[in-house]
């Protein structure tokens, strides 16, 4: 299984390999960025126990010219809820590290953007019965737009939607969900 998830990862790198050898590289730029956003989970059994709630990260990118980019992020999700018979208390983590391309469109000040990418979401939950985690790729899209505020400082208006199915016991849950959010950046 897990040489299949790597296998998705080849075809974005060659890509990325390839824009890097085509793209002008003085117009090239880095980003720096840090994120909040409110995660509303897709799955019905996973909204009941632990609900929404907030989700913090990072993420890096490079453009590559002026429309294309790159970019890496990590995100992180904690969030307590109940277990569904007992009542009992239950912690949930999510972090999933995700990478992808870019594509966005400059009018002016204000940049509209999409990203597509792949995700390695790991998921640990911890209770009386004990601890597991789980770990698989997912997908993820997003759409937003960047408003430049002054020199290299933005603000990164967005919302997603991923999806990454584990199957921690015998039950299979949905990772993924719907994300609204805010970051503020640097661009070089």
């Amino acid at each position: 299984m897990r040489h299949h998830s790597l296998s998705l990862l080849i075809p974005p790198l060659i890509f990325l390999i390839f824009s890097l050898s085509v793209a002008p590289l003085e117009a090239a730029s880095i980003r720096a960025e840090l994120k909040g956003s409110y995660f509303s989970p897709s799955d019905r059994a996973f909204k009941d126990i632990y609900g929404q709630g907030p989700t913090y990260g990072a993420e890096a990118g490079l453009k590559l010219g002026r429309f294309l980019g790159f970019w890496v992020g990590v995100e992180s999700f904690t969030k307590k809820g109940q277990m569904t018979f007992t009542r009992e208390e239950t912690t949930l983590k999510i972090m999933p590290l995700a990478a992808g391309l870019s594509g966005e469109f400059p009018l002016g000040p204000i940049s509209p953007y999409v990203k597509l990418g792949l995700g390695y979401f790991h998921y640990e939950e911890n209770n009386v019965l004990g601890t597991v985690k789980k770990s698989n790729v997912g997908y993820l899209g997003q759409v937003g737009l960047i408003a430049r505020i002054i020199g290299p400082l933005f603000l990164d208006l967005f919302g997603s939607y991923s999806v990454c199915q584990v199957k921690p016991l015998e039950l299979e849950a949905d990772l993924g969900g719907f994300k609204a959010g805010l970051g503020l950046g640097l661009q070089f």
